[in-house]
């Protein structure tokens, strides 16, 4: 009997329960994915053309799928991997506020793409030259019930931050799980 035909019906072996496994490690990769596919889809699919903070944001969703793999994958010092994705997710709430305090006029940000100043970039710099220019980080490009992307981008992060956080210091069910 091959060792395909050993697996009861409905398991997908190792590798495949593993995936669908509900951890916060599984979950902060999966949120992580969402956010980073659906700016791709907003910039390709509606055309939505990303702001300087935009894509720094982006970045760091990118770290944290990154984050997100290695720590499932390897699954080895669960707090560890919480702690860091944690942490990684407070500075993106930290970027994502400031980006949509910015947006809603609570502070000024002098960045390349706050409308005044010089290009501060080579890109800046560059799209001045080409006649175009990168959309303004100070006006929200979509509002859904008051919050822009920025404002939406910070309430997600901030909840998966403070879930990490607590998933690790607090024991129940999913204490310490990678």
């Amino acid at each position: 009997m091959t060792k395909a035909r050993q697996m009861s019906f409905g398991s997908l072996g190792p590798i495949g329960n593993a995936m669908l496994a509900l951890t916060p490690t599984s979950i902060s990769l999966m949120v992580a994915s969402l956010l980073l596919l659906s700016s791709f889809g907003l910039e390709y699919l509606v055309g939505l053309e990303p702001c300087y903070l935009c894509l720094r944001e982006r970045y760091l969703h990118l770290l944290l799928v990154g984050l997100g793999l290695f720590f499932w994958r390897l699954q080895f010092l669960p707090g560890l991997g919480l702690i860091t994705l944690g942490l990684a997710w407070s500075v993106s709430t930290i970027l994502a506020g400031a980006h949509a305090g910015f947006e809603y006029g609570f502070w000024y940000l002098d960045l390349p793409c706050g409308g005044s100043g010089p290009a501060l970039s080579l890109e800046a710099l560059q799209a001045d030259l080409e006649g175009r220019s990168p959309p303004p980080c100070d006006e929200p490009a979509i509002t859904f019930l008051g919050i822009s992307l920025a404002g939406a981008n910070f309430l997600i992060s901030g909840a998966m931050a403070f879930y990490l956080f607590k998933s690790r210091f607090t024991k129940g069910l999913m204490s310490g799980q990678p």
